[in-house]
């Protein structure tokens, strides 16, 4: 079976581990803006991919994120420990 040169196997009792490459992260920047993707997706898309790579959020953070956690005007997301994957102490990611 041939290798995805993108996946790394650190073991064969882990899970596999994708990461997205620099000029792959900014393809997804790009189709974000498509005119056949209406503006308010775009936006919110645009958001969507910058929490998760430029911030490092995991999926399931992102999902988990409330209105709440949001201070837009500060430029900074919340992460309570109960979102946090293993619990540690909460965080504040600022822009």
């Amino acid at each position: 079976m041939a290798s995805n040169p993108d996946v790394e196997n650190s073991d064969e009792y882990s899970r596999a581990q994708t990461r997205l490459k620099p000029t792959q992260v900014e393809r997804l920047r790009d189709v974000c803006l498509f005119d056949v993707v209406a503006p308010y997706l775009q936006d919110w898309n645009e958001v969507i991919v910058a929490l998760l790579y430029d911030a490092g959020l995991r999926a399931g953070e992102l999902c988990a994120l409330d209105v709440d956690h949001l201070d837009l005007e500060n430029g900074t997301v919340y992460l309570p420990s109960a979102i946090q994957k293993g619990s540690p102490p909460p965080a504040t990611l600022e822009h």
